[in-house]
């Protein structure tokens, strides 16, 4: 398994994640197309640097140790966390990282970002922000609505990159989180029904380092009156 977040931990897929080469260039072609193109890069270029970004990225995560006991788990999901302005600001973004993603080793960062792999925003991330707020597993804190690039989520066949915005209520929540919380809020995180498709569940203190990072960024969000968005790709 990949790293749940930065390069710091965990498991190794049984397998890596596979993806034709042609049809995801076709599909990220396509959604970049959209984009305010820099002067002389044109879609095809932009899409070449996004996969050749995922892949980088695939490869640096590769490095980790245990195995999967189920080939959910097999694939893995990428699910970057950022914080800006509005939408405009956010194709801009993209624009900027030729569809994502927006760290890359060896280049400067373009956006304030938190890494991570199988945290998406409605499961993973909504269950710990229920748990901040005790809330019943019928609310939905989250409020991920796609805003990035228009119509993909309307595309069945299409497998990313994605842009989602988070509601200023997840927002305020993470940021909301005091600090002496975030220990047994990551403990219990850790131990989520999600977990179990892999080998180990992670160690708490891996989770709690991660559930900091996530509240960190929220906080400096909404300091500068910014909303949080998700950047996700298969």
């Amino acid at each position: 398994m990949r790293p749940i977040a930065d390069d710091d931990w965990v498991m190794m897929p049984a397998c890596a994640a596979s993806t034709g080469v042609p049809r995801r260039d076709q599909r990220a072609r396509a959604a970049l197309a959209t984009l305010h193109e820099r002067p002389g890069q044109s879609a095809e270029i932009l899409a070449r640097r996004h996969h050749i970004a995922v892949l980088e990225r695939q490869l640096h995560s590769e490095k980790i140790l245990h195995g999967v006991v189920n080939q959910e788990a097999s694939m893995v999901h990428f699910f970057d966390y950022f914080r800006a302005l509005d939408e405009e600001a956010v194709a801009e973004l993209m624009a900027a990282a030729g569809g994502g993603p927006l760290l890359r080793k060896g280049h400067p960062p373009v956006a304030d970002v938190v890494e991570t792999n199988w945290i998406d925003p409605p499961v993973v991330l909504g269950k710990v922000l229920r748990f901040a707020l005790d809330a019943a597993w019928d609310v939905d804190p989250v409020g991920e609505r796609h805003v990035w690039p228009d119509g993909a989520d309307q595309d069945e066949e299409y497998e990313g990159p994605w842009v989602s915005t988070l509601s200023e209520r997840a927002r305020d929540t993470l940021a909301e989180i005091p600090d002496d919380r975030l220990p047994s809020l990551a403990h219990r995180w850790s131990r989520i029904e999600e977990w179990s498709h892999f080998s180990e569940y992670p160690e708490p203190e891996y989770m709690l380092s991660v559930l900091e990072k996530l509240v960190r960024l929220a906080r400096r969000a909404r300091m500068n009156g910014e909303r949080l968005y998700c950047w996700s790709c298969l």
